[in-house]
């Protein structure tokens, strides 16, 4: 028997399943997601308990372009067989903040530019749909509003926004309270970025978003802005989502 290797650091669903990694299915969560009654969910959870990959297979499960590889990607897990009405059906746009810069309030905002300019690249060169964006840009907000006003009529179907860890800078600001105040407040660039999402549900653009964060603590400042969201980080039925399960069973039993 071949032994598989374990997929350390490894946060890209596709190389799992191509790469023959060890992978623990979690995709039946993918139909609970699409159960739960509300299209704008965040979901928490400490780091290393698996968000990004969650966030990866989303992404390959509802990208119109994955549509061909769809029995490669999850022929031999429960989604596979459990197929819903919205896989490969999406434009997905993803944003990655897990990387930004909080040694300042300078670096953090031009991370945090940085990272949403990111996203529109990828989104740019996946779909080819050659919309545009000002690169001279500084304000987040205006970035992503302007885009988002200009997908509806370039790709004529709808879009999942997928946000992985929008709160990674709050531990590495919190030692500079004033600053961690001014951008999670209502004029803060944080909350401004949010209440753009809000603004675009109503333009036939934006269906879905799902956000993936550490802790509550810029929730307040999130949910102020993007106040349709909703916690799902204890709702039962997602309890299992990331991270490994941990069966216990009683010895000499058939009983878990």
């Amino acid at each position: 028997m071949t032994r598989r290797k374990i997929p350390y650091g490894i946060s890209k669903y596709s190389v799992i399943k191509e790469e023959n990694y060890l992978y623990v299915d979690k995709t039946r969560f993918i139909e609970e997601l699409e159960h739960v009654n509300t299209k704008y969910p965040v979901f928490l959870r400490p780091r290393r308990f698996g968000k990004s990959l969650l966030v990866s297979t989303l992404q390959y499960y509802y990208d119109r372009n994955s549509a061909d590889r769809f029995e490669e990607l999850f022929g031999d897990t429960y989604i596979g067989t459990h197929k819903t009405s919205l896989a490969n059906s999406y434009y997905v746009m993803r944003f990655d903040f897990s990387r930004l810069a909080t040694e300042s309030e300078e670096k953090l905002i031009s991370s945090f530019v940085r990272a949403v300019m990111d996203g529109i690249i990828q989104f740019e060169n996946s779909y080819r749909v050659g919309i545009g964006y000002n690169e001279n840009e500084t304000e987040p907000a205006r970035i992503i509003s302007t885009y988002l006003s200009k997908i509806l009529p370039y790709t004529g179907e709808k879009v999942y926004i997928m946000i992985d860890e929008y709160d990674h800078f709050a531990n590495g600001m919190l030692t500079n309270r004033d600053v961690f105040t001014k951008i999670t407040s209502k004029d803060g660039f944080v909350r401004s970025f949010y209440e753009t999402f809000k603004m675009h549900t109503g333009s036939g653009c934006m269906d879905r978003i799902f956000i993936t964060a550490i802790t509550s603590l810029t929730l307040d400042g999130l949910t102020s802005g993007f106040n349709i969201a909703e916690n799902v980080s204890m709702f039962p039925e997602l309890n299992e989502m990331t991270c490994f399960t941990i069966v216990v069973r009683a010895r000499n039993s058939n009983v878990v």
